[in-house]
């Protein structure tokens, strides 16, 4: 497979557009200069909501934003943030839309907690793999979930950021069959698109959001994990369940008396993840003296 190469400056996350200009005819591609405008995918993509309207600029942690060099800086609170480079550089439709020169296109749609990256492949002959390479605090890095999706963290437990398990559809809204992979700091997003009679142009997306990992712990439960917790029958079985999947044994610490007292509300924030078929993100104190107090959970896409 062609791949869609990263450049080696670092950048923080963007979202990949198809550069073709039929596909931008007559629509407005991303937020242009922060003003929150929607970010228009083909109206079958459009149909199935997986495209978010993007926000303006100083509403998301999006802090730095350049097309023409393929860039875009996400900022995680006071322990830094991501960098990202886009597969792709050069002003397209639109100040956040990259790669007027490829047969793909980068569009960046900043969103409140992190950035969604979308990527519109134009024909037959574009790339199959896109590379976006992440440059992230000393400690970190990504790994694979089970789910297919990739988590940014360090060596214990702490997340960075998550990014949601990917999709890709047709121009006619058929699933096309996608997956990322991880090879060191690069997180690429492969596309099966070549020679299975899908309509052009296909759209897919990796879509990141952060964690202030200095002041909390940020845990996202896979779709598998959030089942096997949601069918506990039991309040000790299901803390115990809970507990047993953080990722790391310092986070564990007091793990069970924490979650005890407020286990009714997370079990059902578990239960209507599983119903839903989503994930559940919870997020524990990383400050003393209430260290790994869980301080919030939720249902969150993955």
């Amino acid at each position: 497979m062609n791949r869609a190469g990263g450049r080696s400056a670092a950048v923080v996350l963007a979202g990949a557009v198809m550069s073709a200009s039929v596909w931008w005819s007559g629509a407005t591609a991303v937020a242009d200069d922060g003003a929150g405008e929607a970010f228009a995918a083909p109206p079958a993509v459009a149909a199935l909501g997986v495209v978010e309207r993007a926000v303006p600029l100083e509403e998301s942690p999006v802090d730095r934003l350049d097309v023409a060099s393929g860039q875009v800086g996400l900022d995680l609170g006071p322990a830094g943030g991501v960098t990202v480079q886009l597969p792709t550089a050069g002003g397209g439709s639109g100040k956040y839309v990259a790669g007027a020169a490829d047969p793909y296109g980068v569009a960046v749609v900043p969103t409140q907690g992190g950035v969604q990256l979308v990527v519109d492949i134009d024909a037959g002959e574009s790339p199959e793999v896109f590379d976006f390479d992440v440059d992230l605090p000393d400690g970190f890095a990504p790994e694979l979930t089970e789910d297919g999706a990739v988590v940014l963290r360090d060596a214990t437990g702490a997340e960075l950021a998550y990014v949601e398990q990917p999709w890709a559809y047709d121009a006619a809204g058929a699933p096309v069959p996608t997956r990322f992979e991880v090879d060191g700091a690069t997180i690429a997003q492969v596309v099966e698109h070549r020679g299975a009679g899908f309509a052009y142009p296909i759209t897919a997306d990796p879509k990141i959001k952060g964690c202030n990992w200095q002041t909390a712990t940020c845990v996202t439960f896979s779709k598998s994990e959030t089942r096997r917790i949601a069918s506990q029958t039991t309040n000790a079985a299901g803390v115990g369940a809970l507990c047993g999947l953080l990722p790391h044994a310092l986070i564990r610490v007091g793990c069970g008396a924490a979650f005890v007292p407020i286990w009714n509300s997370v079990k059902s924030t578990f239960n209507k993840a599983k119903r839903e078929g989503r994930c559940v993100e919870v997020k524990l104190n990383r400050l003393p003296p209430a260290y790994n107090l869980p301080i919030g959970w939720k249902v969150v896409n993955c």
